[in-house]
């Protein structure tokens, strides 16, 4: 079954990496924002290259304490 995206959803790369949030879905691909080491970054990826993150990977993410 193919995965189905949409905006807000957490997902991550198949072949690893920083769990991301879809901000958008468009012809061009899938718009993808993380944070990376304090910084926000954003990319296009395709769909076919996207899982989604498990639920205890994002609440995980949900419980990390964050820098004043």
């Amino acid at each position: 079954m193919p995965l189905k995206l949409y905006r807000g959803i957490c997902v991550r790369l198949k072949s690893g990496g920083p769990m991301m949030v879809i901000f958008g879905i468009d012809e061009a691909g899938v718009y993808c924002r993380w944070l990376e080491g304090g910084k926000l970054k954003d990319d296009i990826f395709d769909a076919a290259d996207l899982e989604p993150a498990t639920q205890r990977e994002v609440a995980a993410a949900l419980d990390t304490p964050r820098k004043p």
